[in-house]
């Protein structure tokens, strides 16, 4: 059968056809590599490299000639990771861990590190026979780096708001609930906080008052304007009534659309049968009052006519309170309260005053400074000519959430600060570096041969050297220095105001008391040393904390294949160390 001519044309051989065709395809897969941003490498049998992509050059910043033709270790493997590398490898290769999605540590050219996410596949030629391996690779450090951020802020504001007693929640604009902390959800009998997710007020106890709290809500979101501190009833799962005064506020979006309410209560039922008490019988009032563990006074409220303000004045206390503040209740009646001088008088006297004009009950912490206390009072008016004021000593509370935050910020390990909080402080002195032209040096230090400490001895054991590591370098930094664990065994200081002389009497310091560090490990007796890099950086530099933290690795690279145990300037000119200070 012959084949179809073309109309105007000379028909071109079968041979120059096919070339054109296989050239048409190479241009094809030229483009496609140009464009793709996978990066894409392959080795033959014994690890040589036999192709790289142009997104792989770009991502790990060598040229293609500079790669092909190279065996392991390759360049841009992280250099004290490079066992680990290996051994991932080869377990993938063994079909001992899958050859699918698992990730490796790479480094550029410029040292910068990050994370690749790996698929391996057989490299076949043209006869189907396997001639090497071939990955394609996705950077995913800055991915996993946001992770780590927003499940540490997650898990941090989870505790925080767990650990509040007030109750937590907050709603989307059809007031479905999105979550509470875990006090509401204990009120309300909840193994976990999911259960109640997507549910609305009428599946709670309190549902006969589901439309109430819907128009409550819904005119919170469409005013966009909080409603703070009103009282109102809430029913328990076993039906129990409560009184609590409850606040809520628009919830909003990043871009300030409203897109629910969040609220808080706190249970003032108490207070409120208090208030009952007091005004029902003297007799329960008084047995109520003498039983209390939280501090009792009541006031009377005189006007002073010299000036206009309403002067309040102890007529009953009981020992909680007396003890509270460490004076007899004897000392404390007739006293009025400035005279007790436990309090700033612009912290009270608003809440008393408003309390005593309009009756209205009201909840406020306040300090007691010469106490070193942090009470929460709560007051209310039991009828008219006094105030009557519950304190609650919330001092441990305020201490707790003050550790947590020291928690957040400390690496439990070394007890230095961790590395997200050091890069914080360490950007705020560069800004300062700049504004006021002042010097500042970075150190750089890595403990030689932990890997060693930790095959040998454990990992525990390795624990006790990086805490006794850590202990030594505090001891000798100054309190305006900052230091940190930048990772695993590395280690981070920057000194603020230090040139480069001073700053390497500081390094040398440091290095030497590692050494003179001595652990105990059953009869034997464990000595460690650390390689230090150093940069020094001048107020009209322009550097960027991560070039100068570049500057100091490469010093410390040096220092570690100059024999450890050594501290290594960083020199500008030419970017090598200029001056060491062996110690091996």
């Amino acid at each position: 059968m012959m084949e179809p001519a073309s109309i105007g044309t000379t028909e071109l051989p079968r041979e120059s056809r096919k070339e054109e065709a296989l050239l048409a395809e190479q241009a094809f897969r030229r483009a496609i590599e140009v464009a793709t941003a996978v990066g894409v490498a392959a080795v033959d049998m014994e690890g040589r490299q036999i192709y790289v992509n142009p997104a792989f050059c770009r991502m790990v910043g060598w040229h293609e000639e500079e790669l092909l033709g190279k065996t392991p270790p390759h360049v841009y493997w992280v250099p004290e990771k490079r066992d680990e590398i290996m051994a991932l490898l080869r377990a993938a290769l063994a079909g001992e861990t899958p050859t699918e999605g698992f990730e490796l540590p790479f480094r550029r050219r410029n040292g910068e590190q990050f994370v690749v996410q790996v698929q391996l596949r057989p490299f076949l030629d043209q006869h189907g026979v396997q001639i090497g391996w071939m990955g394609s690779m996705i950077d995913i450090s800055e991915r996993k780096k946001k992770e780590e951020e927003l499940f540490t802020s997650r898990e941090l504001l989870r505790t925080v708001i767990d650990a509040i007693p007030q109750r937590l929640f907050w709603k989307d604009r059809q007031s479905r609930y999105l979550g509470v902390n875990r006090p509401l959800a204990e009120d309300l009998g909840l193994e976990s906080i999911d259960d109640l997710v997507g549910q609305d007020d009428d599946q709670m106890p309190w549902r006969f008052l589901a439309d109430l709290h819907r128009s409550d809500d819904r005119r919170i979101m469409e005013q966009d304007c909080p409603e703070l501190r009103y009282v109102e009833q809430m029913v328990l799962p076993d039906g129990e009534q409560r009184w609590v005064r409850t606040s809520k506020a628009p919830l909003q979006d990043r871009q300030g659309r409203v897109v629910g309410v969040v609220g808080s209560y706190e249970d003032i039922t108490e207070q409120k049968r208090n208030e009952e008490d007091l005004i029902a019988s003297e007799r329960r009032y008084r047995h109520l009052f003498n039983r209390m563990l939280d501090g009792f006074v009541l006031f009377a409220v005189v006007a002073n006519p010299s000036t206009n303000d309403k002067e309040f004045y102890i007529t009953e206390v009981n020992a909680a309170l007396a003890a509270m503040v460490g004076r007899s209740p004897v000392e404390l009646m007739g006293r009025s309260l400035p005279e007790l001088g436990l309090f700033e008088e612009q912290e009270w006297r608003p809440h008393f005053d408003e309390v005593a004009e309009t009756g209205a009950p009201t909840t406020f912490e306040i300090r007691a400074g010469s106490l070193g206390l942090v009470l929460r009072a709560s007051i209310y008016r039991p009828e008219e000519g006094q105030v009557a004021a519950i304190f609650e000593d919330v001092t441990t509370e305020h201490r707790l959430l003050t550790e947590m935050e020291r928690l957040a910020r400390v690496d439990s390990l070394t007890g230095l600060w961790n590395r997200r909080f050091f890069l914080e402080r360490a950007e705020e002195e560069l800004v300062r570096l700049h504004r006021y032209q002042r010097p500042m040096s970075l150190l750089m230090m890595d403990l030689d041969h932990f890997k060693r400490v930790n095959d040998t001895w454990g990992h525990h054991i390795g624990d006790q050297v990086l805490a006794a590591v850590g202990g030594a370098i505090r001891e000798n930094l100054r309190q305006v220095d900052l230091a940190g664990r930048y990772g695993g065994e590395e280690l981070v200081v920057l000194l603020p105001e230090t040139e480069y002389p001073e700053a390497q009497v500081v390094a040398e310091r440091l290095r030497s008391a590692v050494a003179a560090l001595r652990i105990p490990v059953g009869e034997t007796v464990l000595t460690v040393t650390i390689s230090c890099g150093m940069t020094s950086l001048r107020g009209d530099e322009r550097l960027t904390l991560g070039q100068a933290m570049d500057q100091a690795d490469q010093a410390l690279y040096r220092a570690k294949r100059g024999g450890r145990n050594r501290t290594v300037v960083y020199c500008s000119e030419g970017g090598t160390a200029d001056r060491e200070g062996d110690h091996a």
